[in-house]
C-alpha cells in the first residue's frame, strides 16, 4: 500500500499523502497508487525525449501534492480528475511536447473504450427497440414502430456517436452525456447549406452590401477557425455584421465554409425568385396564403404548385438606409478602406502625401498608379456613363495585364465606349478592325485599379458580379450598370402576337451577377424572373470540331420592358413596352413552380447563422443553417431569445 507515502518537494518541506482511494470509470473504488502515474509520465517523457525516470518521479510528486491541496481527507477523486491534474502539471513544467503526447494518449484510450462500448451496446439496441425500453424509440414522431424504424434506430445510434466523438468538442460531448442539454437531430449526419453564389443584402460595419454568401465570408476580417479537418469545414464569427430579414436587420453570429457533399435543389417561386440549397435544407412554406402558421420541411419535400414561399420587396425593406444616393466617391479613401495604399496622389506616393505634405484622402487632385500612369480625378463622379462602362465590362470585358479589354461587335456600342473613355480622359484603342467582332483596349492602369479594388469586379465568366457597394451608389450609376449588362449579355426574348419583342433575356454562367441584378431591378419597379436550365445538364454539343459536355447549368434572367422605365441600353431601346406582364408580380406568399435537382461547379458551400434564425436570400425568406451556435453557447452561456425568459434554456439544440 502507498497511502502512507510522503511527498517531498524540497529538502525543507514534506507533506503526508491523504489520497488513499480513487474512483474508476466503471464506478469501482480502488487503492490509489502513485507508481502508476509515475510510469505513465515516464513513458510520455521518454517518448518525447524531454526527461527520464528521475524527472518523472519529481513531476509525479508535484501531482500528488496538488491532489492533496484540492481534495480533503476522505474525499475520493476520480480517474478523469487525476488525469486533468497530470495535464496541468506537465504544462506548468513547460513540457509542451509531453503534455500534447499525454493528451493524445488520453483521447486515444477514450476512443478505444468508446469503440468497445459501442460494440457491446449495439447488440442491446435491437432488444431495446423491440421492447420500447428506450425513450428515443418515440423521439421521432415521423417514424412508425416498424422494421424500417428498427433499422433507423440502430444506424442513428452510430451516427450520434460519430457526432459526439468526431465533430463536437469535448465540452459538448460531456454536456450531452451528463444530460445538461439535449441536441435534437443528432442522428442526422448532414448539415444543410446554401450555394455560395446566392445573394443577400448585408450591412457590414454600417455599409450596405449586395453580395454573395461566398464573397461575404471572404469580407469578414475575423480569424478563420477550423471546425472539422475531414469535411474541410471552417467558421468565422463576425462582428458588426447584419443581413436583411423580413422584419429588418438580423445579426449574423457565424458563417461556415465546408466541402460540398450533398445533392442540391433549385427551387423557384411563381413570382420568379429562385434559390439553390442542399436537399435537406429546412424550407419555410405555407400550404395556403391565409394559413396562420408557417412550417419547415426539407427542400427535397417541397411540392410544386402545392407549397408557397415568401418573397419580399427589398427597396421598401431598406428605405431607412437611404440607398442609391452617393453621387461620387474619393478613390484614395476607398482604396485605403480596402487595404490598398500603393498609389499616387498629386504625383506623390500616398503615404508621403498624407504624412509629410499634410495631404488629404479627399484631395480634389488626381490619383494614379504611378508617376507616369494615366490618372483619374480622385473625386470620381458616379455617372450613368461610368455605370454603363462598368456594366459592359462585367458582361464582355476582361483584365488584360494593366489594361481593361472589352469585346463587342455592334458599332453603336463601340462608339459609346470610346465616348465614355474620352470623357474620363482615358485612351482607348480598337483592334481587329477588319473583323466584325472588335476588341477595345482601355489603356489606363488606374481605371483597372478602380474596377479591381473598389468595385471589386472579379475575372472569369462564372465569377461575374456587380460592385458589392452598388446599393450605396446613386440611381443613375445603377441604371447605367444595368444598361451596360443588357447591351453586353442581353438578347431579345419572345415576340408578342404582333411579332414585336417585349422581353430582355440574359443568360450567363454567373449565378451571383443575375441574383444581384434581380434585386437591383426592384428599385426600378421591374419584376424579373430567374431560372436555370437544369434539363441541359449532360447535354453534348460540337464546337470547332470538339465535343463539349455541359456539366453545370446556365442561369437566366428575363423581364418585360415597361413603358415608364428606361435604361441607357441600345438593345433595351429596340424592344417595345409590354402590355401584359407576369401572371404573378405581387410580393408575398407565392406558389412554388419548380423544385428540381441541380449541380454546382463550386467545391464549397456555405452556412450562415442569424439571431432570428431566418433571413432573406435572393429576396426569399429562408431558414438559417444553425438554430443555435454551440460555440457561443459554451463561451457566453445561453442569452435567451426575443420574447422569452433569458435565464431559461431551450429544450432542444439543432445539430446542424
Amino acid at each position: 500500500m502507498v497511502n502512507s507515502v510522503e511527498v517531498s518537494t524540497s529538502t525543507f518541506y514534506t507533506m503526508k499523502n491523504r489520497i488513499e482511494k480513487i474512483k474508476k470509470r466503471d464506478g469501482r473504488i480502488v487503492d490509489f497508487e502513485q507508481e502508476k502515474i509515475t510510469k505513465v509520465i515516464f513513458k510520455a517523457l521518454t517518448a518525447t525525449e524531454q526527461g527520464d525516470g528521475k524527472k518523472s518521479k519529481k513531476i509525479s510528486d508535484r501531482i500528488v501534492k496538488l491532489l492533496n491541496r484540492r481534495f480533503k481527507k476522505g474525499e475520493i477523486p476520480d480517474v478523469e480528475q487525476v488525469q486533468d491534474i497530470v495535464e496541468e502539471v506537465l504544462i506548468l513544467e513547460d513540457l509542451v511536447k509531453t503534455a500534447k503526447a499525454y493528451i493524445l494518449y488520453r483521447e486515444k484510450r477514450r476512443e478505444i473504450r468508446e469503440a468497445v462500448q459501442v460494440r457491446e451496446e449495439a447488440v442491446d439496441r435491437v432488444d431495446q427497440y423491440l421492447g420500447k425500453l428506450d425513450w428515443e424509440v418515440k423521439e421521432n414522431a415521423n417514424m412508425a414502430f416498424s422494421l424500417q424504424g428498427l433499422n433507423r434506430y440502430g444506424v442513428s445510434y452510430i451516427v450520434k456517436k460519430y457526432w459526439l466523438n468526431k465533430i463536437y468538442p469535448k465540452e459538448i460531448r460531456e454536456a450531452v452525456k451528463t444530460g445538461d442539454f439535449h441536441i435534437h437531430n443528432l442522428d442526422t449526419l448532414g448539415p444543410y447549406t446554401f450555394f455560395g453564389r446566392e445573394v443577400v443584402v448585408a450591412k457590414l460595419n454600417g455599409v450596405l452590401k449586395l453580395i454573395s454568401l461566398k464573397d461575404l465570408y471572404d469580407e469578414i476580417q475575423q480569424i478563420e477557425v477550423l471546425l472539422n479537418k475531414k469535411d474541410q469545414a471552417f467558421a468565422k464569427y463576425p462582428q458588426n455584421l447584419f443581413v436583411l430579414d423580413r422584419d429588418g436587420w438580423t445579426e449574423v453570429t457565424r458563417m461556415v465554409q465546408k466541402k460540398k457533399e450533398r445533392k442540391m435543389r433549385f427551387i423557384k417561386s411563381e413570382q420568379g425568385q429562385s434559390i439553390i440549397v442542399t436537399d435537406n435544407h429546412p424550407f419555410i412554406v405555407k400550404e395556403k396564403k391565409d394559413d396562420a402558421k408557417e412550417k419547415e420541411i426539407d427542400a427535397r419535400d417541397v411540392l410544386e404548385k402545392n407549397h408557397l414561399t415568401l418573397s419580399c420587396h427589398i427597396p421598401s425593406s431598406i428605405s431607412k438606409e437611404n440607398p442609391l444616393l452617393r453621387k461620387y466617391i474619393y478613390l484614395a479613401e476607398e482604396l485605403i478602406k480596402n487595404n490598398h495604399s500603393n498609389f499616387f496622389l498629386e504625383g506623390f506616393e500616398s503615404n508621403d502625401f498624407i504624412k509629410n505634405w499634410g495631404g488629404s484622402l479627399k484631395s480634389l487632385g488626381t490619383l494614379s498608379t504611378s508617376n507616369n500612369a494615366n490618372s483619374l480625378n480622385n473625386k470620381l463622379e458616379l455617372t450613368e456613363d461610368l455605370g454603363y462602362l462598368v456594366g459592359l465590362f462585367i458582361a464582355e470585358g476582361h483584365y488584360d495585364s494593366w489594361r481593361l479589354a472589352i469585346t463587342n461587335s455592334e458599332k453603336k456600342i463601340i462608339e459609346k465606349i470610346q465616348r465614355i473613355c474620352a470623357s474620363l480622359g482615358v485612351r482607348s484603342y480598337i483592334h481587329n478592325k477588319e473583323s466584325k467582332t472588335k476588341r477595345i483596349s482601355i489603356n489606363c492602369s488606374t481605371l483597372k485599379l478602380v474596377f479591381e479594388k473598389i468595385f471589386k469586379i472579379k475575372p472569369l465568366s462564372q465569377n461575374k458580379n456587380l460592385p458589392v457597394d452598388i446599393l450605396t451608389y446613386n440611381l443613375d450609376f445603377a441604371r447605367g450598370v444595368i444598361g451596360g449588362i443588357i447591351d453586353g449579355d442581353g438578347t431579345r426574348g419572345s415576340k408578342n402576337k404582333n411579332g414585336q419583342y417585349t422581353q430582355i433575356v440574359i443568360r450567363v454562367s454567373s449565378r451571383t451577377m443575375l441574383e444581384q441584378l434581380s434585386i437591383l431591378l426592384q428599385f426600378f419597379g421591374v419584376i424579373p424572373r430567374t431560372g436555370a436550365n437544369t434539363k441541359d445538364i449532360g447535354k453534348k454539343s460540337i464546337f470547332r470540331g470538339k465535343e463539349i459536355i455541359q456539366n453545370y447549368p446556365l442561369y437566366r434572367l428575363s423581364f418585360s420592358k415597361r413603358k415608364d422605365v428606361n435604361f441607357p441600353s441600345i438593345k433595351y431601346q429596340r424592344a417595345i413596352a409590354a402590355k401584359k406582364h407576369w401572371r404573378s408580380e405581387e410580393y408575398g406568399w407565392n406558389k412554388i413552380l419548380n423544385n428540381e435537382f441541380t449541380t454546382i461547379a463550386d467545391r464549397f458551400i456555405y452556412d450562415i447563422t442569424t439571431a432570428s434564425n431566418t433571413f432573406l436570400c435572393n429576396s426569399l425568406l429562408v431558414h438559417n443553417c444553425a438554430g443555435w451556435d454551440l460555440y457561443d453557447f459554451l463561451l457566453k452561456g445561453f442569452g435567451g431569445v426575443s420574447g422569452k425568459v433569458e435565464s431559461k434554456p431551450p429544450k432542444h439544440f439543432r445539430s446542424a
